[in-house]
């Protein structure tokens, strides 16, 4: 799913940290609906949205929408959205909501969940420096399922952001655990509060850890630096520049290809 443009309902702490993730990762728009005034201000000033929406029918062009509301309000907003008649995927970053996922009953409605919090609120708060991919994994029954290579995580880094990633799964070939992020001893709710206390309890070495996370997945999506990675891996030692794979010339290069090899032919 491409996202062009993104709305949010409620640029608290949660609804402005989404806008900023949600612009550091290219999002062109971004629109905010609040019914406090200071909160948009705020959100606009630190860049979360582009734009405020002092309706809901203001956010009927994003292609995704955020509901970042109380639980209690969650119901009545996401109604809403849906009766303006927009084709918009809307999800939420509500916690608990079995209610409201079974009263809505529109496929529109993906339910999310923050995984996120903190003793502090509002926008002047928020953040976008830590990408939680927390899945579980079931290995046996009628549908196993579990994470392959976590794209996702890549995405997330290349983005500046550090990663927790699943347990279990293929996810920990797309980051460097204890250097790009880090993985939970378990499945369990508990080790994953351990990963998330650790991870956010030192802003500087999150930030550090973040800087790592861009560079290395730089490193690990362009073609040289990738096969650099694979070679020093295979070997133990980093390859000199002339046993790394050159790509094959492309059609413009070609005479020019053909014009050294001509040149270096011992048959001249």
């Amino acid at each position: 799913m491409e996202v062009k443009q993104l709305g949010i309902v409620g640029t608290g702490l949660i609804g402005a940290s989404v806008g900023l993730a949600a612009k550091r990762a290219g999002v062109a728009h971004v629109v905010g609906h609040d019914f406090s005034d200071e909160s948009l201000s705020t959100a606009r000033e630190r860049g979360a949205i582009d734009e405020p929406g002092r309706a809901i029918a203001d956010l009927g062009e994003a292609d995704l929408i955020v509901v970042a509301v109380p639980v209690t309000a969650l119901q009545a907003v996401v109604r809403e959205l849906l009766e303006a008649g927009g084709a918009a995927t809307i999800t939420d970053v509500g916690s608990t909501k079995s209610n409201v996922a079974g009263a809505l009953g529109d496929p529109r409605f993906v339910g999310g969940h923050p995984v996120t919090g903190s003793e502090a609120h509002g926008p002047a708060h928020a953040t976008a420096d830590l990408f939680v991919l927390c899945t579980r994994t079931r290995s046996s029954g009628s549908q196993p399922s579990g994470e392959g290579y976590g794209i996702v995580l890549l995405e997330a880094q290349l983005a500046g952001c550090a990663v927790i990633g699943p347990a279990y799964g293929g996810s920990r070939d797309a980051y460097q655990d204890g250097v790009t992020g880090q993985t939970p001893v378990d499945e369990s709710a508990e080790a994953l509060a351990d990963v998330l206390r650790s991870m956010l309890a030192d802003r500087a070495r999150l930030a550090r850890t973040g800087r790592r996370a861009a560079e290395w997945a730089e490193a690990a999506t362009r073609p040289d630096d990738y096969a650099r990675l694979v070679l020093t891996s295979l070997t133990g030692r980093p390859p000199t520049l002339s046993v790394i794979p050159q790509p094959p010339p492309q059609p413009s290069d070609l005479p020019a290809a053909r014009a050294r090899a001509d040149a270096s032919s011992p048959m001249r």
